[in-house]
């Protein structure tokens, strides 16, 4: 997947503070993608970015690059259009009780604290 680091800048309140497209590129690299090119291309840089499998079922855009380097700089400020706001939705909550047994004695030793979450009712399309 071909990125332009020019694009990647508009996705950001405060793209002055991102380091050099190379150590962008170290970065990625290192946490989220496997960067197998870095081209100067006249005023711009063009990240060649290879999806490995295990983020390929959501990152094939620009926008996931963007959240991952956000998450990497924490002092980038995410623009609003690349927010993952959830719009507001009637939810019902309903206690109900849990068979202890879904979770077996090594997973709660090995994880002490755990959640359940019961949907019913969902329709598809």
């Amino acid at each position: 997947m071909l990125i332009s680091h020019n694009w990647l800048t508009t996705y950001y309140k405060n793209p002055e503070i991102l380091p050099s497209p190379k150590e962008i590129g170290e970065l990625l690299t290192m946490h989220a993608f496997e960067i197998e090119s870095l081209e100067e291309k006249e005023d711009d840089f063009i990240y060649d970015i290879k999806i490995t499998p295990d983020r390929g079922p959501y990152a094939h855009g620009l926008r996931y690059v963007a959240l991952e380097l956000s998450l990497l700089i924490p002092e980038l400020i995410i623009d609003e259009h690349i927010r993952f706001d959830i719009p507001d939705k009637d939810i019902e909550l309903t206690k109900f009780t849990v068979n202890h047994d879904l979770v077996n004695e090594f997973i709660k030793k090995l994880c002490p604290v755990y959640s359940i979450t019961k949907i019913e009712n969902v329709k598809n399309g």
